[in-house]
């Protein structure tokens, strides 16, 4: 099952340089250089649970015969797609402000609802980042097409950073409530993600 999420290349990346769950990375100066400085990444073993309750107020957009030609993300780059993606922020204590993104592709026949992907991302970082990403319950294409109002469904966590520790720590994950409203008029989505995950 194809699991690539916007970033999802660059995180494999990261894995493959940041081996280790907690380093300290010294750098050197030079004359020409700035000072010497410390960088501490911000996982650290072992994976610890924590709650998730972030609430989104932002617009989304829908883009009708989208085609991915990088293939980053979407199921299929040769195809074509109704894409709608909402983009935002919100806080996870103890660590912060994260950057979160929704992306689904769905079919483009107008009243065809059926969706290929549906992905969540939710990351703070681009070095050795704290991220979850996963799979999302609902359909938007569908909400927009019945004129919006209120959803309910379910982030199912795939994987993440707390993989550095143990490899199967989202493999019983319970998955996290995705709850809110869409209005079609002014294309801002309401949107609440509550649960709890591991980092």
């Amino acid at each position: 099952m194809k699991r690539l999420i916007k970033f999802s290349s660059f995180f494999l990346a990261t894995v493959i340089i940041f081996t280790s769950c907690k380093k300290e990375i010294p750098v050197t100066s030079s004359a020409a250089s700035p000072p010497v400085f410390t960088v501490v990444t911000s996982i650290s073993c072992p994976a610890k649970e924590y709650d998730v309750d972030i609430t989104l107020n932002n617009e989304f957009s829908l883009i009708k015969n989208y085609i991915d030609a990088w293939g980053y993300s979407s199921p299929d780059p040769n195809s074509y797609y109704d894409y709608t993606q909402i983009i935002g922020k919100g806080i996870i204590l103890p660590f912060g402000e994260f950057n979160i993104y929704v992306d689904e592709y769905a079919d483009t026949a107008a009243l065809n609802d059926t969706v290929y992907g549906s992905y969540f991302l939710i990351v703070k970082g681009n070095i050795n980042p704290l991220y979850i990403e996963g799979y999302c319950s609902i359909n938007l294409k569908k909400l927009i097409r019945q004129g919006g109002g209120s959803f309910n469904g379910t982030f199912t966590v795939a994987s993440g950073s707390a993989e550095h520790c143990n490899i199967n720590v989202f493999t019983n994950s319970v998955p996290l409530n995705v709850t809110g409203s869409l209005d079609v008029a002014t294309h801002i989505v309401n949107l609440r993600i509550k649960g709890k995950v591991y980092f």
